[in-house]
């Protein structure tokens, strides 16, 4: 603002600087959606490692594919995963009436029969302590997780309405929507008195306090389904958002990558909906699909299933993978890993997990332009990939746009390929290449969060200098990491915002336009060397 002045001296005031630094948005981030052992249900729950993982959703499962593909994220590189829980249709969430409301447990199963929870007036409103225990009646030892909340209230209107705090806070539980509030139960919980606070260390973290009543009626139901890869919320008609489509709520955060191991599972039907759903979420959201094939597949001998891969990437029965998207890619074959639930013996298994936490691992050391595959792109945890591909079908499959995860001797399992199911040689796509197509989702997620201030800014050269500025600064960034190709960051990319692109019609339609662009590295696939003798 000006500076008032009113007396002969020296002012100093402070100008706003002229570039709007933009950051970088995670490249590795990867959503799960799958049937899990316990843990609350249609939220998504931020995963920072496998021990965190088992605290929430209960470890792994040979019902829960998924659980297994977190598994293989975090051991071969993975940070972070973003969890979605979803439930059979015969799954059932554990209840507990108390006095004055009702309590249902976070998510269905019978985990949540290992609740508890007691209440207790304090004067101003009421204390509640929601607990699970490893088994009732057991030694002090058997609470395994406690939330304590003080000073709730029944009315609405109040800001610790217990509704909303469970809501927004509680990992274990929710207000059940069936039970009116207010209303006395029918079977109320036992009421401590003032004497045995509910929130002491005696009550608390006694398995056997009779303080507290336990929830009931959780029953299990594992069983996936292509509805459950989710849809869309719509205001409108009040439909809340499932599966992939709650990832949507994690703003300002983003998810990156996305795996659904529950698709092999599918026939070819289902398999084919689940898909053009992924895909549908994956596009207009910069999030890139690691696609699992069908298990079915794992009984044919390997001539058949090589038969198999290039039908159902072709469209022999529906329409091709290549016609949804190219944020997308497809890794043959399955693989097979030691069962940490079976000694250590080998299970088959999904392979869109340990892909992307070799993606995470390769982003990490190298960069999102640098495509993971190769020797160094070795699958950690894995025995063997369930099929033998040598370099005649490895070529084969590597011109349809599938990528071959293959054994190296010495080196061991390693990804083999680096393309998008639009890489076919024959559909000639800008997008052939992960890396090149995964850097161009960074770029843009990237810009679009890095320059939101611009928008309701005065529409002439001042904005259009510093839009260049800033956006001009990010990519000679990235250029100066190695991300792009050229010998100068002005062969490597450019960044134009004039009145060339703008327009005077552009400005009275309030639009402000901006054209980036950038020289992608292309990984070498082919290395060819010419040997020839020379004569002394």
């Amino acid at each position: 603002m000006p500076v008032q002045v009113s007396y002969p001296g020296v002012y100093v005031t402070e100008a706003p600087g002229s570039t709007n630094a933009i950051s970088g948005v995670t490249t590795a981030d990867t959503g799960f959606v799958d049937v899990f052992l316990r843990g609350p249900a249609g939220m998504p729950v931020r995963i920072t490692d496998f021990g965190q993982f088992t605290s929430v959703f209960g470890g792994l499962s040979r019902k829960s594919r998924a659980s297994y593909g977190i598994y293989q994220f975090f051991l071969n590189g993975g940070a972070t995963a973003w969890v979605v829980r979803v439930a059979g249709p015969k799954a059932v969430g554990a209840t507990l009436k108390l006095t004055g409301f009702g309590l249902v447990a976070s998510g269905p199963g019978t985990w949540a029969n290992y609740l508890q929870a007691a209440m207790q007036n304090n004067g101003t409103g009421f204390d509640l302590v929601i607990r699970e225990v490893a088994a009732p009646g057991a030694s002090n030892q058997g609470v395994v997780a406690t939330e304590v909340y003080r000073g709730l209230s029944l009315d609405p209107d109040d800001p610790n309405f217990v509704t909303t705090v469970l809501a927004t806070q509680s990992m274990l539980a929710a207000i059940d929507g069936s039970v009116a509030l207010g209303q006395p139960s029918t079977t109320p919980a036992p009421t401590p008195s003032a004497a045995q606070s509910i929130t002491s260390s005696a009550n608390m973290y006694n398995a056997a306090s009779a303080s507290f009543a336990a929830f009931a009626g959780g029953v299990d139901d594992l069983t996936t389904s292509p509805d459950q890869i989710g849809m869309a919320g719509d205001s409108g008609t009040g439909t809340a958002a499932t599966g992939v489509y709650l990832f949507d709520s994690i703003a300002p955060f983003v998810v990156n990558l996305l795996c659904l191991p529950m698709m092999s599972t599918f026939d070819s039907s289902a398999w084919a909906s689940a898909y053009a759903n992924a895909c549908s979420y994956c596009e207009p959201r910069r999030v890139f699909l690691l696609v699992d094939v069908p298990n079915s597949w794992d009984d044919d001998n390997e001539m058949t299933q090589l038969k198999n891969v290039q039908a159902w990437f072709e469209g022999a029965n529906s329409e091709p993978v290549t016609n949804s998207t190219d944020h997308a890619a497809v890794y043959y074959p399955r693989l097979s890993i030691p069962d940490p639930l079976g000694n250590g013996l080998p299970m088959k298994t999904e392979n869109s997990g340990t892909l992307a936490g070799l993606y995470a691992r390769t982003d990490g050391a190298r960069g999102v332009w640098k495509a993971p595959a190769g020797t160094l792109a070795t699958l950690n945890g894995v025995l063997a990939p369930l099929a033998k591909i040598g370099d005649i079908d490895n070529g084969t499959l590597n011109e349809l746009g599938i990528n071959v995860i293959r054994s190296r001797p010495v080196i061991g399992t390693v990804a083999w390929g680096a393309r998008t199911v639009r890489g076919a040689d024959m559909l000639a796509s800008e997008w052939k290449y992960v890396n090149v197509r995964r850097l161009a989702l960074y770029i843009e997620q990237s810009l679009l969060q890095g320059t939101a201030w611009a928008v309701f800014e005065p529409n002439d050269e001042p904005l259009w200098s510093s839009l260049r500025l800033s956006i001009g600064s990010f990519m000679n960034g990235l250029y100066k990491q190695g991300a792009f190709a050229g010998s100068s960051a002005k062969d490597a990319y450019f960044v134009q915002c004039d009145a060339t692109t703008t327009t005077s019609v552009d400005q009275q339609l309030g639009r402000v336009n901006v054209s980036v662009g950038f020289a992608p590295l292309y990984p070498a696939e082919f290395v060819v060397l010419t040997i020839s003798q020379i004569q002394s």
